[in-house]
């Protein structure tokens, strides 16, 4: 008779099939499974535990690892892929899970999704926003299944191999926008980053003057509420008195003022504070200024031949006019608070067409 770790040796080396996998699954959700049945189900899966959760995981991990070898699907396949990721609500939480996938694979779930949106007249919302769609009259779970789908269509055009070309023409052509952006908008950079620089550094000082007196306001508010409700007894609805809202909505503002000033100081000096904002300021300005590029690109100018003209700067702006000779885009930012004691430096790029 065979030992059961010899048995379990010999299963772990079969092949086990997708379907036998969720048997599995449904086996480890089962209240009435034992210890033993747990031990040998992990076994299988090449992992040692007796926790369910950690089994099913190992099971969830093999079916994606025998995803990789095929390029038929089901959609048990989908099942189980959903199972692995918990169906999260943000694209960039889902797309860590898609980048590990078969392009074949998510390609069918992506037609799978569609075709379901189409039986359901759902296509009308496809082209929603995901923040907008819990305006949709329809229910949550179509929600997520338009969603989830948008989610595949976005995957596919940044990443598929079908959209490759256009991809890399689309970057070729920032990287030209980005190179002559980058010597037009030097200065203003340079700019930009002393004033954050400068702005984190009044506030530093404004931190170490002030701290104490947050905290002093802030359990001055804090008493103030505990009178109220002291006073007014278990009856008290305070969540509606005009009054107690006022000294609440106060007390906050103090509190976040006092538990923010108080991270700063305990976390960075004065210089390093300084520092620190500016590197910030520098990959906000990175990020926006590379989106710009990309939303000139949009407007499919002749790269060969753009040009920045009428640039002008201030220590507070800039403006520059970009052409190719046929098309015109007006180019124009400001540096927002940059003397607030409360606001960080900010701004943005703003594109107008222009005849």
């Amino acid at each position: 008779m065979k030992r059961l770790t010899d048995m379990m040796i010999t299963e772990s080396n079969q092949a086990i099939t997708i379907e036998e996998m969720m048997e599995d699954i449904k086996k480890l959700n089962d209240y009435s499974i034992e210890n033993a049945e747990k031990k040998a189900m992990a076994a299988k899966y090449g992992i040692q535990s007796r926790k369910a959760a950690e089994i099913e995981h190992a099971i969830l991990m093999k079916a994606a690892e025998d995803r990789q070898n095929r390029t038929t699907y089901t959609e048990l396949d989908i099942t189980m892929f959903k199972r692995l990721t918990n169906c999260p609500e943000l694209y960039s939480k889902m797309e860590s899970f898609l980048q590990l996938e078969p392009e074949a694979f998510v390609k069918y779930m992506k037609d799978v999704y569609e075709e379901d949106i189409k039986s359901k007249n759902l296509e009308q919302y496809i082209t929603w926003k995901p923040s907008d769609l819990k305006y949709a009259r329809i229910k949550y779970g179509n929600i997520y299944t338009i969603k989830f789908y948008q989610f595949l269509v976005k995957y596919l055009e940044e990443n598929g191999t079908a959209t490759k070309d256009a991809r890399d023409a689309r970057k070729e052509a920032t990287d030209i926008v980005l190179g002559k952006l980058n010597e037009q908008l030097k200065d203003f950079k340079k700019n930009l980053l002393d004033h954050a620089e400068d702005q984190a550094l009044n506030y530093y000082d404004n931190i170490v003057k002030n701290i104490d007196t947050w905290f002093e306001k802030d359990e001055e508010c804090e008493k103030q509420l505990n009178d109220l409700r002291r006073q007014n007894g278990r009856a008290y609805r305070y969540w509606d008195n005009p009054e107690y809202k006022k000294v609440e909505a106060t007390q906050k503002r103090w509190h976040l003022m006092y538990v923010n000033g108080r991270y700063i100081m305990n976390k960075w000096s004065k210089t390093e504070y300084g520092k620190y904002c500016r590197e910030q300021a520098e990959r906000e300005y990175e990020m926006k200024k590379k989106t710009m590029a990309e939303k000139i690109v949009d407007r499919d100018f002749d790269y060969a031949n753009i040009k920045f003209t009428n640039v002008k700067r201030d220590p507070k702006w800039i403006e520059m006019l970009i052409t190719d000779g046929v098309k015109k885009v007006y180019a124009r930012s400001i540096i927002a608070a940059e003397f607030s004691e409360k606001v960080t430096v900010h701004f943005r790029f703003i594109l107008t067409d222009r005849k």
